[in-house]
């Protein structure tokens, strides 16, 4: 209720929906990234390195066990968001405490 004002005033075309995706996201090409290489041992899989590589991102998140078993590959570590938010709450725990 509190955002039926703003959002009834609000035209949402399939054009403006595109258009607002497109402004958060970054296609990137892969194709020379990591040429030939096989990561792990479901190639498709491989695909997120590369994305990841060309994104500058230094950590995925999936609970693909493919990509589980590679742990981390080229400065790029794999993680579960449960693994990798536990740890992010002690790092916050810790720098809370040293305050």
């Amino acid at each position: 209720d509190k955002f039926s004002e703003y959002l009834k005033k609000q035209i949402y075309t399939i054009e403006k929906l595109d258009y607002d995706y497109k402004s958060f996201i970054n296609i990137v090409d892969t194709e020379d990234i990591y040429p030939g290489q096989t990561i792990s041992d479901d190639p498709d899989d491989d695909e997120y390195f590369r994305i990841a590589k060309a994104a500058g991102a230094r950590i995925i998140l999936t609970e693909d066990n493919d990509l589980h078993k590679v742990n981390s590959f080229d400065g790029i570590k794999v993680f579960t968001a449960k693994k990798f938010m536990s740890g992010y709450i002690k790092t916050i725990a810790k720098t809370e405490r040293s305050v």
